[in-house]
């Protein structure tokens, strides 16, 4: 692998994990401070891989400057966090099947799950040279004709195209939704794990045991 697409990879992967970290964050529990440097991370991910400058911290300035309430802007915080939720859990549920995005425009994209592995298609005309406001996604299906049959349709919010771009050429398994606790979690390894970590592993294993031995009583 040359090395322009080592770091490539590298720059999309950390894409990933600044999108996963900020929908599992905390924001009823952090201060001003820290809910503005998980935006920032955030911001920095998406703005190396698409050379070009996001909202999201700008957004939580817009409402730290204000003089509101601590409660406020958790829920301000917490909307913005749930619209990532939602892409992330679209990918979760629709991964191993045909998608196809589209911007205002001309401009159209299949993005193929496969079952494997994340697999985007650029169409006739580049990536759009500044971040888009808004990305259509519809789901479908390849029918006998090789024909695309579109299912439904969803809406996502602004910078959800570039998360879409950085998981071109990831296996399917690197988001995955841990089975214990509920948590969000990127597996870049070719081992397999089904869960977020060793402690929910530990404590599914001595829930099943527990179960058993109830059983068997």
């Amino acid at each position: 692998m040359r090395k322009e697409e080592r770091d490539r990879l590298e720059v999309n992967r950390k894409v990933i994990e600044a999108v996963v970290n900020f929908v599992n964050y905390d924001f009823k529990k952090s201060t001003l401070a820290e809910a503005l440097n998980i935006a920032a991370l955030l911001d920095e991910a998406l703005s190396s891989a698409h050379r070009s400058f996001f909202l999201v911290r700008d957004y939580f300035y817009q409402y730290a400057l204000k003089n509101i309430s601590s409660k406020e802007f958790r829920d301000k915080a917490s909307s913005v966090q749930k619209e990532w939720r939602g892409v992330v859990d679209f990918i979760l549920e629709h991964a191993d099947r045909p998608m196809v995005l589209r911007y205002a425009g001309p401009e159209q994209f299949f993005f193929y799950g496969e079952g494997t592995r994340f697999s985007l298609q650029v169409g006739q005309m580049p990536w759009l040279a500044i971040p888009i406001k808004e990305l259509e996604v519809s789901t479908g299906i390849i029918d006998d004709l090789g024909k695309y049959v579109e299912k439904g349709k969803q809406i996502f919010p602004y910078g959800a195209d570039v998360f879409f771009e950085a998981l071109s050429g990831f296996p399917v398994s690197v988001i995955k939704g841990c089975p214990a606790c509920g948590k969000i979690f990127t597996h870049f390894s070719k081992r397999e794990k089904e869960y977020c970590s060793v402690r929910c592993q530990h404590n599914t294993a001595e829930l099943k045991g527990y179960h058993r031995r109830k059983g068997q009583k």
